[in-house]
């Protein structure tokens, strides 16, 4: 068994495809498949069932796939602590975000960790909670930034993020100084796709079932219907830019917050350059804080 073999494994179980597999690799198809078969060979066991439209994991394939993942995670890491042990300012760092951070922590974050490790390649994935969640797990990253609680995971508090009411100038609401929900019953909604549970549960207690027009993925998307007129939506504050022209921020009446924090794996085994991120996170978050 090589790491070359667990490596292509795990290809062409996230491709579902041999042929695909072998193209995001630059390998031929017949070489994927006869490594994957050696593999199978050795380990008298069948991984993967083939199809005319792709593969599917077999039950034990299903648990060889979580130890090599494993294997090549605790790969990465001895190079990395390697590195760090031979006096190196580098090595690599995956790191995963929610869409709606970006905006304002995520950059000013990443900016000033550069400043301090300029020979760290860093690399940013972005999607929904569930989405980065699923990257740590099957560790495509080493680290996210994600919504608080997640299970399964070490995590590290960082800052509280608040909720806001964004609506277009000439709105009745815009010269308000908080709105309540009920306020809103009305409205077209244009709702950030991957919406927050505290957003669902708020209107739910306050007996609004919001008429969702449009669901996108970007804020800034969204923050251009409201200023065309059509509609309103509720962003956390992290998700917005400074300038809103065009767009008024109104506070809700009740206030509504989620926990922004990193996630691991498990924080005892972490590489020395996601240790380094992880302790510059706090110290930043610190800072903006106080």
């Amino acid at each position: 068994m090589t790491l070359l073999q667990l490596e292509l494994f795990i290809a062409v179980c996230e491709e579902r495809s041999f042929t695909k597999a072998a193209e995001k690799l630059h390998m031929t198809q017949s070489a994927v498949s006869q490594a994957i078969s050696n593999l199978e060979t050795e380990l008298c066991v069948r991984l993967l069932q083939r199809h005319r439209h792709g593969v599917t994991l077999t039950a034990i394939g299903d648990r060889v796939l979580s130890h090599a993942r494993s294997v090549i995670q605790h790969t990465f890491e001895i190079r990395e602590e390697s590195l760090a042990a031979s006096g190196a300012d580098n090595g690599t760092l995956r790191i995963g975000t929610v869409q709606s951070v970006g905006a304002h922590f995520l950059a000013g974050l990443l900016g000033a960790f550069r400043a301090h490790h300029r020979h760290v390649q860093v690399t940013l994935l972005e999607g929904t909670s569930d989405e980065v969640n699923n990257w740590l797990r099957n560790h495509h990253i080493d680290v996210a930034l994600t919504v608080l609680p997640t299970e399964g995971f070490g995590t590290l508090p960082l800052l509280m993020d608040e909720f806001f009411l964004y609506v277009p100038t000439a709105h009745r609401l815009s010269k308000s100084a908080s709105a309540e929900l009920h306020q809103l019953a009305d409205d077209d909604y244009v709702q950030l796709k991957g919406t927050s549970p505290v957003i669902s549960e708020a209107f739910k207690l306050s007996g609004v079932t919001p008429k969702v027009r449009f669901e996108l993925g970007e804020s800034s998307a969204i923050l251009e219907l409201v200023e065309a007129g059509l509609g309103v939506t509720i962003l956390p504050q992290l998700a917005v830019p400074t300038r809103l022209p065009g767009v008024v921020r109104v506070a809700l009446h009740r206030p509504l917050v989620r926990d922004i924090g990193l996630a691991v794996r498990d924080m005892n085994r972490v590489s020395p350059a996601c240790a380094d991120f992880i302790l510059h996170a706090k110290e930043y978050a610190a800072r903006g804080n106080s």
